[in-house]
């Protein structure tokens, strides 16, 4: 004779998978990270890259040959050297102070510029805000690369005025270039939102306590419905 199994025992059952599966869920998503640039403290500027890889806040930078990779506090101004913003007067259209979203300092990257991840593996860089440094109507293209071959390309038209939020959505890239042909082909960037996928010293995905709480209650929502049911 078949031997039956109690409906609260399966219930229980259920519940916990249901929670064990939204908790997963929430543990398998990636890390977002966002760089600020802030975290250098520079009276003006601060060189990451001029013409060779070098390794920033867990990304590979390069300026491709156009200039310098760096982190400018644009509270200064360079004329000869840096000094004080406030020395100056008539640079309203200076794209590097205008382009800053969370202070003190914004990212340079010239007309060749690009960003990689470590050791071969992937990123998704997901957004950013970017301003033209020095021209109005300055066009970018954001190109994003797997293993040497262009999977997204992105072209957006840059101020000095203000920064513009760009909503890339590059996922599983190796690489993204910033490809500016203009004469001065600088632009600020502050705030990108990228993941890191599975790259060394990437930060572990832990989800948020409301994260894990959601995905209790959604457990206990459905073990509802299925009481209901029964």
């Amino acid at each position: 004779m078949r031997k039956l199994i109690p409906t609260k025992m399966i219930m229980k059952k259920q519940m916990a998978l249901l929670v064990a599966v939204g908790v997963a869920a929430a543990v398998s998503a990636p890390a977002q990270s966002i760089l600020n640039f802030d975290d250098i403290n520079s009276s003006g500027y601060y060189s990451i890259s001029s013409g060779q890889n070098t390794v920033y806040d867990g990304m590979v930078w390069n300026s491709g040959g156009s200039g310098d990779v760096g982190i400018i506090n644009p509270n200064y101004y360079y004329n000869g050297n840096y000094q004080p913003l406030s020395d100056f007067t008539g640079l309203a259209g200076y794209g590097y102070a205008n382009g800053l979203v969370s202070g003190p300092n914004v990212m340079d990257l010239g007309g060749t510029s690009s960003m990689s991840a470590q050791s071969g593996y992937t990123f998704d860089l997901l957004s950013g805000y970017f301003t033209a440094a020095w021209n109005d109507n300055t066009s970018v293209t954001f190109v994003g690369y797997l293993n040497g071959v262009q999977t997204y390309s992105d072209t957006v038209i840059l101020n000095t005025e203000s920064p513009t939020l760009v909503n890339l959505n590059f996922v599983g890239v190796d690489k993204v270039s910033f490809l500016n042909g203009a004469n001065n082909p600088f632009i600020a960037a502050d705030n990108l939102v990228f993941n890191l996928n599975g790259a060394p010293g990437a930060p572990a995905s832990v989800p948020e306590p409301g994260t894990l709480a959601l995905a209790g209650l959604g457990g206990l929502g459905m073990l509802w419905q299925l009481r209901r049911r029964n």
